[in-house]
């Protein structure tokens, strides 16, 4: 905590007093990604659940079992950076235009189906568990209450 802390400090300048929490999480290698293992709300006390900055909201809550994170903080804000959509076009049959040129209708049909399934699930865990959703390009799929803010260019700390 303390590094993150130090690190956020050296590279804004700005008084970082917050606190970072770990949680519980796996590997899930089919997915590439790290997903919490159990209730991640439950790690924080009531008393210090002020603001939450939840980095990929949709990806922290697909298999979320916990209360609501607008039930549990004051105030919620998503940042999603990831076009998992396009995650799910690079699986196996997801490829939708691979899928109009050499698959059979039915496989074109559940491959629109899953699709469209991520993009509401997506949307759906955005809306229950944020108050504000920042994108970061609106490369991102569409999501409620949503504000793109671009980030552009190379952080000069990476060309050192």
């Amino acid at each position: 905590e303390e590094y993150v802390r130090d690190w956020a400090r050296k590279r804004t300048g700005l008084d970082c007093n917050f606190k970072v929490t770990f949680y519980p999480s796996r590997y899930a290698a089919e997915k590439g990604s790290i997903l919490p293992v159990g209730d991640i709300t439950s790690v924080i006390p009531d008393h210090e659940a002020d603001v939450a900055v939840l980095e990929e909201p949709e990806h922290l809550n697909w298999y979320h079992h916990g209360a609501r994170w607008t039930d549990k903080f004051n105030h919620v804000v998503g940042v999603m950076h990831t076009n998992y959509l396009d995650y799910a076009r690079r699986e196996d049959n997801g490829n939708m235009k691979e899928a109009v040129l050499r698959q059979p209708v039915a496989v074109l049909v559940l491959s629109v189906a899953v699709l469209l399934f991520a993009r509401h699930i997506n949307a759906w865990v955005c809306r229950i568990h944020c108050h504000k959703v920042i994108k970061l390009s609106d490369a991102v799929q569409p999501l409620p209450r949503e504000d793109t803010m671009f980030v552009h260019g190379v952080s000069p700390a990476f060309l050192k």
